[in-house]
């Protein structure tokens, strides 16, 4: 009896250390893995702060590439503003008529334009033209046509004559009256300016048509002061301004 008595306890002993060891070993367990688990942590905080130094990184390059963009665009902007200014400012003078056609019910022009070549020529349509004077000259030319000489450059006396074509003789620039020429104001007394342009000294004369018939030369600077709206005529039938 006894003995078995001791077997019992001797396995009640053995039994409590297995308990003992299992729980020690859980124990231990929980230890490492609670370990484990800060580590990862720490882990896991090094990798988001690295992500977060990434997307900081990436951030300011992302808006160092928008400044650069914004940049860029303004100077275009700026370009095209400039581009768009010159061009409004970009004036063509009508050299003369061509020729004519019907487009689609409306009256065209081909027009040279002065310091370009013929080929680039273009029709306009008349609705758009104030070179009233030219077209007029050509059409006269088209009834009765006569040939065109190139005006003299400049013309000094009555002898060295400058011809024009139009429906009349030509006639050389001539010495007006000295009543005439001394008065300040030639508004009434001068009909039109025959034509504007550059001598052999590179000076601008203005041809002028007196009421008389008369022709005669002149200084640019003389007959913008005597005869101002006649010489804004001219310009405003002979230039065209392009479309903004």
């Amino acid at each position: 009896m006894s003995s078995a008595k001791d077997q019992q306890e001797d396995m009640k002993l053995q039994e409590n250390e297995e308990v003992e060891e299992q729980i020690s070993q859980e124990e231990n367990d929980t230890e490492e893995g609670e370990k484990e688990e800060e580590e990862n942590m720490e882990m896991a905080e090094e990798d988001t702060e690295k992500a977060e130094e990434v997307a900081e990184e990436d951030m300011e390059e992302a808006e160092e590439v928008v400044e650069e963009e914004e940049e860029a665009i303004e100077e275009n902007s700026e370009e095209e503003e400039e581009e768009e200014e010159e061009a409004k400012a970009e004036v063509y003078v009508v050299e003369k008529v061509v020729n004519h056609r019907k487009r689609k019910g409306k009256t065209q022009y081909l027009l040279k334009w002065k310091g370009y070549p013929e080929e680039e020529n273009t029709w306009e349509d008349e609705e758009n033209l104030f070179c009233h004077e030219l077209i007029e000259k050509y059409l006269k030319s088209k009834e009765t046509p006569k040939k065109t000489r190139t005006p003299k450059s400049k013309v000094r006396s009555n002898k060295r004559r400058r011809t024009e074509s139009s429906d009349e003789e030509s006639v050389a620039p001539q010495e007006q009256s000295a009543d005439e020429e001394d008065s300040e104001d030639w508004e009434s007394l001068v009909k039109e300016v025959e034509t504007v342009e550059r001598d052999e000294s590179d000076q601008l004369k203005v041809y002028l048509i007196w009421n008389n018939g008369k022709r005669t030369v002149h200084d640019a600077e003389d007959a913008n002061k005597r005869c101002p709206q006649k010489v804004i005529a001219f310009y405003e039938a002979h230039l065209r301004f392009k479309a903004a």
